[in-house]
């Protein structure tokens, strides 16, 4: 049963296939992001929220799959994921997510290199030098380093704001908002290590920003009058079904334009 859930996790991550590209979902949609294809900022939105939910599935399914497997033959494997996306801290979130790999960086390079054992500095710097190696180890581009550079940065943050609460006597961040601030940072993330380069990300990110205003254009032009006499002919080749013969000689008879050859 543990490797059946594992495969069809798995399978949920390349299911919603595209027929041009042969790709899950979230593939084709942020090469058209970074094309620069005119999308909207919820487009983006949805874009990234679909790829952190693709990467999860492709994971997680992928690991369920060997721990289920080995335990067919008789071998238990350690749990890799534990509901990630439910952590209300990026450490929550790393005791979480591939928690086979944040042992390895635990044990085999933030302790090594001191850990927590000296000075604030000290513990800072053993922080993001373990999260960009672990950048790192996913593959040799500065995407990679940069996403790592990100978690180990607000790792620091994290650390340094708790102190602070601590030392005031405040009460913590409320789960809700804590949760809402740590999902939405790791989904932001998810942008570096997707695009293969920074100006893909970059682009990401601007239209992300300032393509709330493409919404209303779009939504105006969907109901404006053609710019120029004949201009309506433009959609017939976007149609999927034939245009009438009452409705194109009434078209023609309003514009007095002849007829495309489209149509």
């Amino acid at each position: 049963f543990v490797a059946l859930g594992g495969a069809l996790c798995d399978c949920c991550a390349h299911t919603t296939n595209s027929t041009r590209c042969g790709t899950s979902a979230a593939d084709p949609r942020f090469t058209l992001l970074m094309l620069g294809c005119g999308n909207t900022a919820p487009e983006v939105l949805l874009a990234i929220y679909a790829y952190a939910v693709q990467i999860f599935a492709d994971f997680a399914g992928y690991s369920t799959i060997a721990i289920g497997v080995a335990l067919l033959l008789g071998f238990r494997f350690p749990d890799n994921f534990n509901s990630p996306y439910r952590a209300t801290s990026v450490q929550d979130f790393w005791r979480r997510w591939h928690m086979t790999l944040s042992r390895w960086l635990r044990d085999y390079l933030y302790i090594p290199l001191g850990g927590n054992r000296g000075s604030r500095f000290e513990t800072e710097r053993n922080l993001m030098l373990t999260m960009v190696i672990g950048g790192l180890w996913h593959g040799a581009n500065w995407t990679f380093l940069f996403w790592g550079a990100l978690h180990g940065s607000a790792l620091i943050v994290e650390r340094l704001a708790r102190g602070r609460r601590t030392a005031a006597g405040k009460p913590p961040m409320r789960k809700w908002l804590a949760w809402l601030i740590t999902f939405n940072f790791v989904c932001f993330a998810w942008i570096f290590f997707r695009a293969e380069t920074f100006g893909q990300a970059l682009g990401v990110i601007e239209r992300l920003f300032t393509g709330w205003g493409r919404v209303r254009r779009r939504s105006r032009s969907a109901f404006s009058p053609p710019s120029r006499p004949g201009s309506g002919f433009s959609s017939c080749r976007s149609t999927s079904g034939p245009i009438s013969k009452p409705a194109l000689a009434a078209s023609l008879i309003t514009r007095r334009a002849p007829q495309p050859a489209s149509c």
